[in-house]
């Protein structure tokens, strides 16, 4: 069975880049997902733009055979200001969906980043300390050890899917999700090393978004 020990020196340096990196590799994965979400948005630009014309022409219909002042012309003045404001939105539905994408991103940009610093919190809270990871086949022990004293954080089978930088590998549970759930951290070296050993266990590298690049503590 393939076995394999990682062993790095875990600093707040190097916490800081395996942070940054997750927090890109995160926005990657929603930006990806939100991606396969764009044509389905379009084709309700396409449709808003005639839905609007044919309610605008309803309610001058409405007020031109209307005679008195009644509830009905109410109701069409406030449908025939809706329907100018749906118009008005899907007349450059391209600027629409660039500023709606655009906000998107900023948004999702925060969420990635809250999540890295969650992911990574407990680990912060430990730097400096040396991270040694045993892998004998899928099956990982984490251990950390600080001030001389080691301890076990967790012990999983990892495999699957996953993605990799200079600072981290993480695992997701299906090609799918966009939140790892598990990272393990490393060095350069470290990566290269985890990469043949995943390679052996037929684990799947996926490919990062087109967009952009748990530490189980």
């Amino acid at each position: 069975m393939n076995r394999l020990t990682l062993n790095t020196t875990i600093d707040a340096d190097h916490l800081a880049r395996a942070e940054a990196a997750l927090q890109v590799l995160v926005l990657e994965r929603i930006i990806a997902r939100l991606d396969s979400f764009d044509r389905f948005i379009a084709v309700g630009y396409a449709a808003i733009k005639p839905l609007a014309l044919f309610g605008l022409l309803v309610v001058g219909a409405i007020l031109a055979f209307e005679r008195t002042l009644s509830y009905s012309i109410a109701i069409a003045i406030g449908a025939g200001a809706f329907f100018t404001l749906m118009l008005a939105l899907a007349w450059h539905p391209g600027k629409l969906a660039a500023h709606m994408r655009a906000w998107r991103e900023r948004s999702f940009a925060r969420t990635a980043r809250r999540f890295a610093r969650r992911m990574l919190r407990q680990a912060r809270k430990q730097a400096p300390f040396d991270a040694e990871y045993d892998w004998c086949g899928d099956l990982v022990s984490y251990h950390r050890t600080r001030d001389e004293r080691s301890s076990q954080v967790w012990s999983r089978r990892l495999a699957g899917c996953y993605l990799a930088t200079a600072q981290l590998t993480v695992f997701f549970k299906t090609e799918r999700a966009v939140f790892p759930h598990a990272i393990v951290l490393h060095d350069g070296s470290g990566g290269h090393a985890l990469g043949v050993h995943l390679d052996g266990l037929d684990a799947h590298r996926m490919k990062t978004g087109p967009a952009r690049a748990s530490d189980g503590d």
